[in-house]
């Protein structure tokens, strides 16, 4: 197992008496063949040729997804992978410039798509990059965008995009976008119908969002779709934020960039008010309206955010599980403390080992804090760690447990 194709590394591995190889990232089909080509040579021939052309996914497909936001990966992810394609992930354009001039020919990925707003190097600009190489001149590329105009869409084509999708991404567009550029033109029957099985109803209901929809986009997948929302909930209440700053220090390309991010977690979750709220600011930061001008903006912005944040939570509170309660542990305030500064230590540095930690000291922390230890684990588990530290500060205040 390789995350390297090249041929000198598959000769090394020969020698040393390797039967097969399997790139990386392992797919559940490609694993499959392999197992049967190694242990069962003899019955890959018995597959008849009519049934491998009747499959309704890719199997053995690979493509570079170009995407900065976490929850548009997990759903684009999401989708590919049940159509049973592998998917490398670039989270800006210059990482996906570096991994496909890192690889050799022939190129191991059959079509990039491409998020158009992202930092770094936009989705433009990579794409320009692209072309500008003649070892590109075959390779796909599908821009990716939430409600793109038909100026935007003649522009991706300018700049030598193949083709475009609009956020949310909808599964049958998808599936016929992999058909049509992935190589299958002609000889691959697609059928919506892959997907389309993936989708059960289930009763979550929040006022301000088409969660039927949202759940439809994500396939059906009742736990994605929840854990999506703790992100969206986290989202919502540090975007207004994060605008306001920016347009404090006159940064309109970031403040654009927060709001263009929020209206495409919206689209993809189904809440199509707060989204339209975000795609009106978006239009308004791109003439750079000023601060105090787009003030009632911002403010509808955030007051519709915070109650929208307000109902998932009361959504989630019916429908994840709280964590198991701990037995309770004799503890000292000052043992406390310490458990507590550490833990600051690791969310003030952004420390993803924060989440294990929390869980660890999880018997101690819920014994001091009680039942808001649970809203202290769900915002680090979300990665909102500037949040946790509020959590953990308020708690410690509460609790009469003083920072060492």
């Amino acid at each position: 197992v390789t995350a390297f194709g090249a041929d000198e590394v598959r000769d090394e591995g020969s020698r040393a008496g390797a039967r097969a190889f399997i790139d990386k990232p392992v797919s559940q089909s490609r694993l499959w063949d392999t197992l049967a080509e190694v242990i069962h040579p003899q019955q890959r021939a018995l597959v008849p040729a009519d049934a491998q052309k009747q499959t309704l996914g890719f199997p053995g497909m690979r493509v570079l997804l170009v995407e900065d936001n976490e929850i548009n990966q997990q759903i684009a992810c999401e989708l590919l992978q049940a159509l049973e394609v592998e998917v490398e992930v670039a989270e800006n354009g210059q990482m996906a410039l570096d991994l496909l001039a890192a690889v050799p020919d022939p190129l191991p990925w059959s079509v990039v798509f491409m998020d158009l707003q992202m930092p770094v190097l936009d989705g433009h600009q990579t794409a320009l990059a692209i072309r500008r190489q003649p070892r590109f001149d075959r390779l796909p590329i599908i821009a990716m965008t939430a409600h793109a105009m038909q100026d935007e869409v003649r522009r991706c084509l300018a700049e030598g995009m193949n083709h475009h999708l609009s956020k949310p991404i909808d599964p049958a567009a998808l599936a016929e976008s992999l058909r049509r550029w992935g190589g299958y033109e002609g000889r691959h029957p697609v059928a919506s119908d892959r997907l389309a099985q993936a989708v059960s109803a289930h009763p979550i209901t929040i006022d301000g969002m088409d969660t039927e929809q949202g759940l439809k986009n994500c396939l059906g997948n009742v736990k994605l779709y929840l854990s999506l929302l703790e992100k969206f909930r986290a989202a919502l209440l540090r975007t207004a934020g994060q605008t306001r700053d920016a347009l404090e220090l006159q940064d309109y390309v970031s403040a654009q960039r927060a709001v263009h991010t929020l209206k495409g977690i919206c689209l993809n979750l189904g809440a199509d008010d707060c989204g339209a709220l975000c795609m009106a600011a978006e239009q308004a930061l791109k003439q750079h309206m000023a601060a105090s001008d787009f003030a009632p903006q911002l403010q509808a912005l955030a007051h519709v955010s915070a109650q929208l944040a307000h109902r998932i939570d009361k959504a989630l509170a019916l429908h994840v599980p709280a964590p198991p309660a701990l037995p309770a542990q004799e503890f000292s305030l000052e043992q406390c403390a310490w458990v507590c500064h550490h833990l600051d230590a690791l969310l003030q540095a952004s420390d993803s080992h924060a989440e294990v930690y929390v869980e660890e000291q999880g018997q101690l922390l819920q014994s001091a804090f009680g039942e808001s230890y649970g809203t202290l684990l769900r915002w680090v588990q979300a990665f909102e760690f500037e949040q946790a530290r509020r959590s953990l500060a308020s708690m410690m205040q509460a609790a009469g447990v003083e920072m060492k």
